[in-house]
């Protein structure tokens, strides 16, 4: 019965270091050459907390550089890079949920931080520098 417990528990931690990894890309990086509007990308950012998210930046990378950033073994990995981002920012007038507005800001990251957990999967974004 041990057993069982302590397989189930490992298979729960698995599936939310999963979900860490996804939320982080699915929040942060866009690998389509057409990125969506800030409206529609913050729309499923919000909808699990059900607020408005104040500021989000979004990488757009459509050759993919910032996939295995967290293979390097650190907890704080840093990446130089060279990529187009957005910061969707939302409007100050507009900020009740479901109703989340945002205004799109382009830019240019030159590296960025993560944050990794042990098995070398991003969790959050903890910095970006840009132009």
């Amino acid at each position: 019965m041990k057993i069982q417990v302590v397989a189930v528990l490992i298979l729960a931690l698995s599936a939310a270091e999963i979900s860490e990894a996804l939320n982080f890309f699915q929040k942060h990086v866009v690998t389509s050459r057409n990125p969506p509007s800030c409206d529609t990308k913050m729309k499923e950012i919000n909808a699990p907390n059900k607020w408005c998210k104040p500021l989000n930046t979004v990488f757009l990378d459509p050759k993919r550089v910032l996939t295995g950033i967290c293979n390097f073994g650190n907890y704080r990995q840093t990446q130089d890079i060279d990529l187009q981002i957005i910061d969707c920012k939302i409007f100050k007038k507009s900020n009740r949920y479901p109703h989340c507005k945002y205004r799109a800001v382009k830019g240019r990251a030159t590296s960025l931080t993560v944050l990794c957990n042990q098995n070398h999967v991003s969790k959050h974004l903890d910095a970006c520098s840009v132009l």
